[in-house]
């Protein structure tokens, strides 16, 4: 009995332990639902180099075509990266096959030349997109591969931003005409860090030049586009230095400490071998290079458009410093029809017209007559362009107001040491201090403040003076329909409010120059590409102030004004002048309401490439 008892018990013991297990096979089947079929880790690498044809570093080949072949399948990304030096007039077809890269050369190759293929990061594997980070290929016509190398930076020269996708060259002659006219002996492109490597180099002189060559013909022939210059000839070299592998080996920690009773755990490493070899570093391996575009007054007309019947805007591609002169053509208005409103550079040209018949007219034809640059001789030449402007009126809903109002706004805050503004939609044609009633927010009683009003110019925007007080907030109110734009359409009742700032909400920065350049110089403060701030230094002066800044991270520049313009000028090569020069303060200056910051900058103290902060740019400088 005892004993049947006991098989009874084993086995629904067995039973049990065969559920939990089944239940237990489950849950984790439940529980990995979804994950599917597990395929390893993700694929890091790049592909590998397996062999080429003709062999990389090859001497005496002349070939019609390079194959290169990886370890897997790849293909070409930004190809237009992808640089060949010396250049040809006819560019290679370079292409990915497969596992293979394939350069088919459509010019004749030169004697005794070595040839680099640059492909930089442009070749990656297909399936991932791991790029094989600066891959170049070389081999030579001659019996030698020339393997020296020149390395820098490039850089704006206004800006000090790194210039991505500029070409570095280089010319083993130098004539005044051979920037212009002779097509770049070696070259490179830099990458993102506006980092450049030539290759393929004798150790011989040359000089070097930085290129933003905007009609890929390898020389400098088009006034728009970005160059620099180094003033000295540069010959590569070479310096054997001793370079030293260390290998190491674990070891258990108490064996070091001397100790009897040795843990088995090894957790300590040590060196084991140290060897050490001589090898070739390459120099020079930091030229700076600045490049800028020449100025030239060039003026081109882009475009005109008519977005509404009341008004046409005239688009140019540069500042127009004198404006254009407009005919009207088929309608007849002897008086001033429109008011003009510019841009602050004056590219864009905004004209609201005042005759209602030009108003109703959905077409407007004009003759405009405008400074230009006409042909080689760079002299500015007036043109004259037949325009004619089209408004499409949209179909008026039900709800339309018949009479338009005239819109009316105000900033908020105003700034320290600014008037408040009040703006309209459309330029007004009577707008006079006794049409507002301005009035304390904490005054019970509405007294009204005196003020006066002047208008900027278009008559869109007009300054409010008044002895307004810091920290104080103001209401501004008017009655309907006692302010008329020049369309005749009344405002709304108005019930707008401002405050004027104070000076806890500003910063104060003070900066002392140490190694302070001669000349006449300028310090900006820069916010998002934009001058904030700026002020021109007296001679000799070492320590500026600037106070009541705004919040905010802030590029310190310091350049100089060599020619007293009171403006930054870039090169011009035809005139032999360089770009005015530039520093960055290598910190970037973060403001805080209500601080006060004291710093020292010893100016030029390090390349230009690592001076101005990189948190301090929206992005590098793209060609």
């Amino acid at each position: 009995m005892n004993s049947l008892f006991k098989e009874k018990n084993i086995i629904m013991k067995l039973v049990s332990a065969l559920l939990s297990g089944v239940l237990f096979s489950l849950f984790v089947s439940c529980a990995n639902m979804g994950a599917g079929p597990q395929g390893g880790p993700k694929d890091m690498m790049p592909p590998s180099y397996v062999k080429s044809q003709p062999a990389r570093s090859q001497v005496k080949v002349r070939p019609e075509r390079v194959e290169i072949v990886f370890d897997e399948y790849v293909e070409m990304r930004d190809g237009q990266n992808v640089v060949v030096s010396p250049p040809f007039d006819v560019q290679p077809d370079i292409k990915a096959v497969g596992k293979k890269v394939i350069v088919d050369f459509k010019d004749t190759l030169k004697s005794n030349t070595t040839y680099v293929i640059d492909f930089a990061n442009s070749i990656v594997d297909y399936r991932e997109g791991n790029p094989l980070r600066n891959y170049y290929f070389e081999f030579s016509t001659g019996n030698e591969i020339d393997s020296f190398t020149i390395a820098g930076n490039v850089v704006d020269a206004q800006t000090l931003v790194p210039m991505e996708g500029v070409l570095v060259g280089a010319y083993t002659e130098w004539t005044d005409t051979t920037f212009t006219g002779k097509v770049l002996e070696h070259v490179a492109k830099t990458d993102a860090n506006g980092r450049f490597l030539l290759r393929g180099l004798k150790e011989r002189p040359y000089r070097i030049v930085a290129l933003e060559d905007g009609n890929s013909n390898f020389k400098y022939d088009c006034p728009g586009e970005y160059y620099g210059l180094l003033d000295t000839v540069v010959t590569p070299h070479k310096r054997m230095v001793e370079r030293c592998d260390t290998t190491f080996r674990q070891v258990n920690r108490d064996s070091l400490l001397g100790k009897d009773n040795i843990d088995t755990t090894v957790d300590t490493l040590v060196i084991d071998t140290v060897k050490c070899r001589m090898s070739p570093c390459y120099y020079p391996d930091s030229l700076e290079l600045v490049v800028s575009q020449r100025y030239m007054p060039v003026q081109e007309f882009v475009k005109g458009e008519r977005k509404s019947d009341y008004l046409f805007t005239l688009y140019f591609n540069n500042s127009e410093p004198k404006l254009p002169s407009l005919k009207l053509l088929e309608q007849n208005s002897d008086s001033v029809w429109y008011v003009l409103e510019a841009s602050v550079t004056t590219d864009t040209l905004t004209y609201y017209l005042t005759d209602s018949m030009l108003v109703n007219n959905d077409t407007l034809s004009l003759e405009m007559t405008y400074d230009a640059i006409m042909d080689s001789t760079e002299e500015m030449k007036p043109q004259t362009d037949t325009l004619t402007l089209v408004y499409k009126r949209p179909k008026k809903s039900k709800k339309e107001a018949d009479v338009p109002k005239l819109k009316v706004d105000m900033s908020g805050a105003v700034e320290i040491a600014k008037k408040p503004v009040v703006k309209f939609d459309k330029p007004v044609s009577d707008f006079e201090p006794s049409m507002l009633l301005v009035y304390a927010k904490d005054d019970t009683t509405r007294k009204a403040i005196p003020f006066t009003v002047s208008a900027k110019e278009g008559k869109k925007e007009f300054i409010m003076d008044g002895n307004w007080e810091s920290g104080k907030s103001y209401v501004v109110k008017a009655d309907s329909g006692v302010i008329h734009n020049i369309y005749g359409h009344p405002n709304d009742s108005l019930n707008l409010r401002f405050r004027m700032k104070t000076v806890d909400e500003y910063s104060n920065f003070k900066l002392t120059l140490e190694n302070r350049p001669s000349g006449t110089l300028f310090m900006e403060l820069i916010q998002n590409d934009k001058v904030e701030y700026r002020t021109k230094l007296d001679a000799g002066q070492t320590v500026v102030v600037f106070k009541n800044l705004k919040p905010g991270t802030y590029a310190v520049s310091l350049w100089k004004d060599e020619n007293a313009n009171d403006k930054w000028d870039s090169g011009d090569f035809k005139l032999g002048h360089k770009p005015e020069e530039v520093w960055f303060y290598h910190k970037a200056m973060t403001m805080n309401a209500g601080w006060d910051y004291d710093e020292v900058w010893s100016v030029g103290d390090r390349p230009k490439y690592k001076q101005r902060p990189s948190s301090t740019y929206t992005s590098k400088r793209k060609k």
